[in-house]
């Protein structure tokens, strides 16, 4: 008899101790999980202070798992613009493009009388933005002169049938003027901006080493003279103007110039782990 009951507390106490440890696997698998979702990025980087500038140092390993695009920028030639109002005055006079059959349709818009839009020399081309959002060449059909009082400038667009249709007498249009010399510089696409403290910025790859410093780092399997090598790279925020808006993003003349790589997928994440190192560790 009290070989039995030493044996149902033996079996006991085994459960307990078992119960006890599945708790605390349980219990560190969960902390673990939890540990891997509050790293941003969930592989190494260090955030360094320089001259008032953090520098983000990400080997080239995490940046493709997170996803982190960088692209270097192409150049662009911007023509500055004054953009004013205009007005439909005719719509709908069919007439044929040189050399092409395609029936097109004529709009005419005169510039609205305002001090912007008193110019004296009126530009032979513009640019005016149709009921769908698209913006159509136009050309200068009537030029008035400098003694030509209450006559203003009036262009001629070649549409589409569709396009011609959403036109009518009386329709407000936005008119786009080119003015001044091409200024050389780059569009930043708009998936490369972040927005901090009612600024726009850019991450930019800054690698004073190189396309790619090498540097040891125990987490990769390729050695070079029996030492763990990897690529790695450093971002550094900038400061840009959005400006000026144009077909994709922004034209930019200072910051940045063409061939300037920069994070044009993943910027945010840049972002939170730069400041995610700001905040002290409660240790």
């Amino acid at each position: 008899m009290r070989l039995h009951i030493r044996r149902n507390t033996l079996i006991i106490a085994l459960a307990g101790v078992a119960l006890f440890i599945g708790v605390r696997v349980g219990r560190s698998g969960h902390l673990t999980s939890a540990q891997e979702e509050d790293s941003s990025l969930g592989a190494p980087s260090r955030v360094s202070l320089e001259q008032g500038e953090s520098f983000i140092t990400l080997d080239r390993a995490t940046q493709f798992k997170s996803g982190i695009v960088v692209s270097p920028l192409e150049p662009h030639a911007y023509a500055p613009e004054l953009h004013v109002q205009g007005i439909v005055v005719e719509a709908g006079t069919s007439s044929v493009t040189q050399g092409s059959l395609a029936p097109e349709h004529v709009v005419l818009v005169q510039i609205v009388p305002s001090g912007r839009a008193h110019l004296l020399v009126a530009p032979p081309t513009a640019s005016i933005q149709v009921a769908d959002g698209t913006r159509a060449s136009a050309s200068l059909i009537v030029t008035p002169q400098a003694s030509d009082v209450g006559r203003l400038p009036m262009y001629r667009l070649d549409l589409s049938e569709r396009q011609a249709s959403e036109c009518f007498p009386g329709m407000s249009v936005t008119v786009s003027l080119p003015v001044g010399s091409l200024v050389d510089g780059v569009v930043v696409p708009e998936s490369a901006v972040i927005w901090h403290e009612g600024k726009s910025w850019v991450y930019v790859r800054d690698t004073p080493a190189g396309p790619g410093a090498l540097e040891k780092l125990p987490d990769r399997t390729e050695t070079t003279r029996g030492q763990p090598l990897t690529l790695v790279d450093r971002f550094v925020r900038r400061e840009i103007s959005t400006d000026t808006p144009v077909a994709g993003g922004w034209f930019v003349a200072k910051a940045v110039s063409a061939g300037t790589p920069v994070v044009t997928t993943g910027a945010q994440m840049l972002l939170s782990e730069e400041f995610r190192s700001q905040i002290p560790s409660e240790e």
